[in-house]
């Protein structure tokens, strides 16, 4: 592995001759960077490295080399610009793992609608005699549990700022209308089911409108015809449909049209194909975001494999 010598002073250097090298080295990165007059440097006994007090996330990433391209020595400059670059790989490596474990919640939420799909195959009568509290528990509180997955996906890679108002209202309420209808059930199932369906159904409709934030932050990178763009614009159509199925869902089961398995349980199939939908929808979101990860750090691996190995 090849070492850095960046010309700094030993700890046998005299007093002098320290001094000397250090303001040579503050000249050397106020030449440098000729704006930069007011930063004050310090001096790392224990690590023998001067830098500046502003970090690098102004500064420019060293370009990608080989190690055997790397200078025998590195000016203070380019020495402070290889610790940004450093910072910057471990943000990005915390963003890919957390990305990783939303991908994970996000499949388990998909298998738990697939499942309750099959459960409710059954007929009503015997659902409600054998499990009842279960089947809804598992719905409304999986319903909870992904709104709020869905918000911090959201905010953790910035397409929600809190300066969209509208936005950062739409995940609000899903999450706290959310909670509280699962609270509700669990307090007393019987007596508040009813008010639970028509809130998770009303709140749904919000849920799946979540899904054109999703398609408008991938249609700003994509050029107009494209086959991204054209890709982009049909699951926009998708997203548009479930949405007017959400309200159908509503209807259901309201009631207002007569079906013969009854209201709830043609209202539960269109719950969970809706949910699935919108799992596969944050899922592509997510998955893009963790390979665009990927790619920024694959950019920085040439620059951080050349630095020396810790003791």
């Amino acid at each position: 592995m090849t070492s850095l010598t960046i010309g700094l002073p030993s700890y046998g250097d005299t007093p002098s001759n320290s001094s000397k090298m250090t303001s040579a080295a503050e000249t050397e990165i106020r030449n440098g960077r000729p704006n930069q007059s007011e930063h004050e440097l310090y001096f790392d006994n224990e690590a023998q490295i001067m830098v500046g007090k502003k970090a690098a996330t102004e500064a420019r990433l060293l370009p990608a080399m080989e190690c055997s391209q790397l200078p025998g020595s590195l000016t203070y400059a380019q020495l402070h610009h290889l610790i940004g670059d450093i910072h910057h790989y471990r943000l990005l490596e915390i963003k890919a793992n957390r990305l990783l474990v939303y991908i994970f919640l996000i499949l388990i939420y998909i298998a738990l609608n697939a499942a309750l799909l099959g459960a409710n195959c059954q007929e009503q009568s015997f659902i409600e005699e054998n499990y009842y509290y279960p089947f809804h528990m598992a719905d409304f509180w999986g319903l909870f549990g992904f709104t709020l997955l869905e918000a911090l996906l959201l905010i953790a890679t910035e397409i929600v700022l809190v300066e969209n108002i509208l936005q950062t209202g739409i995940m609000f309420l899903n999450v706290v209308i959310t909670f509280v209808l699962s609270f509700i059930f669990t307090l007393y199932p019987h007596f508040y089911e009813v008010t639970a369906h028509y809130l998770a159904y009303s709140t749904q409709i919000l849920i799946t409108s979540v899904n054109l934030i999703f398609l408008s932050s991938y249609l700003k990178n994509a050029k107009a015809g494209d086959v991204v763009s054209r890709l982009r614009q049909l699951e926009f159509f998708v997203v548009f449909m479930m949405v007017l199925f959400s309200m159908f869902q509503l209807i259901l089961y309201g009631g207002l049209v007569p079906v013969a398995m009854g209201p709830e349980r043609a209202a539960h199939f269109c719950e969970f194909t809706n949910e699935i939908v919108n799992g596969i929808f944050a899922l592509m979101y997510a998955i893009l975001i963790y390979n665009d990860v990927r790619q920024q750090l694959l950019q920085h691996n040439n620059t951080i494999r050349c630095l020396p190995e810790g003791p």
